[in-house]
């Protein structure tokens, strides 16, 4: 009784615990686990999972299937992934891969898995950290995509582009071949042209259509700049082909030419403008000139003629590393309306010897026939614009010196409409007269290398009301005199191959009597330098920067007496 007695005071407590979210939480882990096993064991490429030790700590069964395919191996969850791989290189850049992974860093990357090539197997792999529940990095996680599908067919778009450009090659050359001992009609040459143009596109359908639906694919930034090249190289070589077919229409005498009015002005402009780009990339000067009394509205094919003049400026862009290319148009009267226009694009690049010279309008020659050979294409842009020419009833040629530059000559005749002239030299509508009475219309042609400079002083003289023609040195002046009379030159004094002074000196040989009288445009205002510009034999002195109001009395100063000529 006296330990029941001892036990009345105490009380008795049971903690009761509710494990009811606890087990569902187990349950739910359990169902989340279940689920996620699934879906990586449906999943089609290859995953596993390994701890910090590099063992597996999970994989799908596609995994399982690949390394007993390529290496023969049983894998086990708990083994160690490295005792799997037979070769070294592999079972390093494996336990790289891994170890990234378990430095926090996620990353994708290919690999291949095969010696043999016919049976390589590719795969685009990613690796990412695997965290545990206190989101520390525990193991890393691995997902390999089957790529080998993806290659396979980059490879045969590689080898259907190479054995594309090995064909054109090959039928380039035998086409030459063909050219250079047939004696067909021109017929027969056009209709070979067209079928091989027939042939070429046939492949290369394949290749712009197959490039184009893998850029629809999910690719990595690499694959997509590969093959985008891929398909750009299939255009450039459809462009080639289009040339095939441009020269054989022109063969054949099948393109029509176009008789419609159109401005020479707009038309030079839009031709500059289609090669600016590429001669800005190359570092070059592109300028151009239009001479006095050029017709400003002409008849005949606008698209045609501004094809010539693009192809001469782009030939010359792209076989001149440094310099000047320009253009500088002329004309002259064949009887009442009707002209004959003569259109020169001169460049200062590598030039053409001699011995080559016949063959530089010939199709599909390529004057630059080296394994180093810096400039692309086949050889048919020359040979389309003779045609073009040709068609139009006139003539090319072409001077050139190896390594100084190569000239094109091209001249065409067009009909007028009347009254209208770009009269570079003659006033604009009274603009001179009312704003400078006592100026009269004047040829004038400005001597300046600097473009900055040069268009300074055109519009300075434009808004006097004059159109000036512009050269860049020296020489180009005695060349310019050579071609037509100026009434004044303003002369730049520093220019290169030859300077303003030595200009001076050489025209006032030529034209001893009624040369042009020439105005020193300069930097050089130092004491005695305007003596030395009188002393070779210049008119007058203006020191730069020009002032409007000084060049209106130069202007003033040596009127022209041939008034209207």
């Amino acid at each position: 009784m006296a330990e029941d007695d001892s036990l009345k005071g105490r009380q008795c407590r049971i903690a009761v615990i509710d494990t009811t979210e606890r087990k569902l939480a187990e349950e739910k882990l359990v169902e989340h686990d279940a689920v996620l096993k699934a879906v990586i064991e449906s999943s089609k490429g290859p995953i596993f999972s390994a701890d910090r030790d590099y063992r597996y700590t999970s994989f799908n069964s596609r995994h399982a299937d690949i390394m007993k395919e390529i290496f023969g191996a049983d894998i086990e969850i708990g083994h160690n992934i490295l005792d799997y791989y037979t070769d070294l290189d592999n079972r390093i850049s494996t336990q790289m891969n891994i170890d990234r992974a378990l430095c926090g860093e996620s990353f994708t990357q290919e690999a291949f898995a095969g010696d043999d090539a016919l049976s390589r197997r590719y795969f685009e792999i990613s690796h990412n950290p695997v965290l545990d529940w206190h989101g520390k990095i525990a193991g890393a996680a691995v997902y390999a995509r089957d790529i080998t599908e993806r290659k396979k067919m980059e490879q045969e778009l590689r080898k259907a582009r190479d054995d594309l450009e090995l064909r054109v090659q090959e039928r380039t050359a035998e086409l030459q071949d063909s050219l250079e001992a047939a004696n067909e009609s021109v017929k027969a040459k056009a209709a070979f042209l067209a079928n091989m143009s027939h042939e070429l596109r046939t492949p290369m359908n394949a290749v712009i259509g197959f490039s184009s639906l893998l850029l629809d694919d999910d690719l990595t930034q690499e694959h997509r700049e590969y093959i985008e090249a891929i398909r750009k190289g299939g255009e450039a070589q459809l462009a080639i082909i289009d040339d095939i077919l441009d020269y054989s229409r022109a063969e054949r005498d099948k393109v029509e030419l176009e008789h419609q009015p159109f401005s020479l002005k707009r038309l030079i402009d839009e031709s500059l403008e289609m090669v600016a780009t590429q001669a800005s990339k190359r570092g070059l000067n592109l300028s151009h000139t239009i001479n006095y009394g050029t017709p400003d509205t002409i008849i005949g094919d606008h698209g045609r003629l501004r094809q010539i003049l693009v192809n001469l400026l782009s030939n010359s862009v792209k076989f001149t590393d440094k310099g000047d290319v320009s253009l500088s148009v002329s004309s002259k009267v064949i009887k009442g309306n009707e002209y004959q226009i003569s259109f020169l694009v001169k460049d200062t690049g590598i030039g053409i010897s001699q011995d080559k010279m016949n063959q530089l309008f010939q199709p599909f020659t390529q004057l630059e026939r080296t394994l180093s050979r810096k400039r692309d294409g086949v050889g048919l842009g020359l040979a389309i614009t003779k045609n073009l020419v040709e068609l139009m009833g006139g003539k090319i040629w072409a001077d050139s010196i190896p390594g100084q530059g190569t000239t094109f000559h091209v001249m065409i005749p067009a009909e007028t409409i009347h009254g209208k002239q770009l009269d570079f030299g003659r006033m604009d509508s009274g603009i001179a007269s009312e704003s400078f009475p006592g100026l009269k219309p004047m040829r004038i042609l400005v001597a300046e290398d600097n473009p900055s400079n040069q268009r300074v002083l055109v519009e300075m003289l434009k808004r006097l009301g004059y159109r000036a023609d512009a050269v860049a040195d020296g020489r180009e002046v005695i060349q310019a005199l050579e071609r037509q009379d100026y009434d004044l030159v303003l002369m730049d004094i520093k220019m290169p191959e030859m300077d303003g002074i030595t200009a001076t000196q050489v025209i006032r040989k030529l034209q001893p009597e009624n040369g042009p009288k020439i105005i020193a445009i300069t930097a050089f205002t130092l004491e005695g330098d305007r003596e030395k510009c009188l002393e070779a034999g210049m008119d007058d002195y203006i020191a730069k920067p020009v002032q409007i109001g000084e060049l209106v009395e130069v202007l003033k100063k040596f009127q022209p007496s041939r008034v209207g000529s």
